[in-house]
């Protein structure tokens, strides 16, 4: 039996296919890889520290132990410090958000006369015409913006995945 090198053409098929093959897996695969791609980062970056203190006489894993809770210090010591203004801020939004929405009222008060003047009825007539001749364009609205706020819950998601994955 003897060896028959294949074709150049070959080569390059093979080639071609196994790297869109790749990259689709990794496209499709993205927000789960993501958390073990930054945790490989990360143990890459922090191995030094690790065998300095294996020199200073601590186990490897004590040493990735007493990083760990290093790392967990400090996500705990930034969210206290965060916190406190986090929740004053949403105080102050809650409590100011009547005066804010008074506001742009009045802000779009000239705007919305001038369209009501184009329109040649009231924002009420145009909300009652709208509702009882053709309401697609509004569905479609609300469906795009529900498909929003779903893909900033994904995003949400694969943050707290980041987060509790990673130090592991």
């Amino acid at each position: 039996m003897t060896y028959t090198p294949l074709k150049p053409k070959t080569h390059l098929i093979f080639w071609t296919a196994a790297t869109a093959a790749f990259v689709l897996i990794v496209f499709l695969l993205k927000t789960v890889l993501l958390p073990f791609v930054l945790g490989l980062a990360i143990a890459y970056l922090l191995n030094p520290f690790v065998t300095e203190l294996g020199k200073a006489g601590l186990s490897r894993s004590l040493a990735s132990l007493l990083i760990l809770g290093g790392f967990v210090l400090c996500v705990l010591a930034l969210g206290a410090v965060l916190l406190p203004a986090l929740v004053r801020e949403s105080a102050d939004l809650i409590q100011n958000a009547p005066d804010y929405v008074r506001h742009l009222i009045e802000t779009l008060k000239p705007v919305i006369t001038r369209i009501e003047g184009l329109l040649g009825m009231t924002h009420e007539e145009a909300v009652d015409n709208l509702m009882k001749n053709g309401s697609g364009p509004a569905v479609k609205t609300l469906d795009i913006l529900a498909r929003n706020l779903l893909a900033g819950g994904q995003a949400v998601i694969d943050a707290i995945s980041v987060i509790v994955i990673m130090p592991i």
